[in-house]
């Protein structure tokens, strides 16, 4: 019963010690500036889609669409193919 209980611990110690750089993941400063490119748009109102547009995203909030290159100094890339 002891080596059982021993075992338990054990594997909860061990579950910390593996999850421990997830939470440290977790935890680290989201961009305040994410420009993503090439991707396509359902404004929510129109059928057609908005093709290859580029948004720019500042504190989580949509900053601005367009289908022309956005310029944002600092901002993070993102790009999809």
């Amino acid at each position: 019963m002891k080596r059982n209980i021993a075992l338990f611990f054990s594997v909860i110690a061990a579950s910390f010690v593996a999850v421990q750089p997830v939470l440290a993941k977790e935890q680290q400063p989201v961009p305040t500036l994410v420009l993503i490119s090439n991707v396509n748009i359902f404004d929510g109102v129109n059928e057609n889609l908005i093709e290859n547009a580029n948004v720019l995203i500042e504190r989580n909030l949509i900053a601005a669409v367009s289908t022309d290159p956005i310029k944002a100094k600092g901002a993070t890339p993102h790009a999809f193919s």
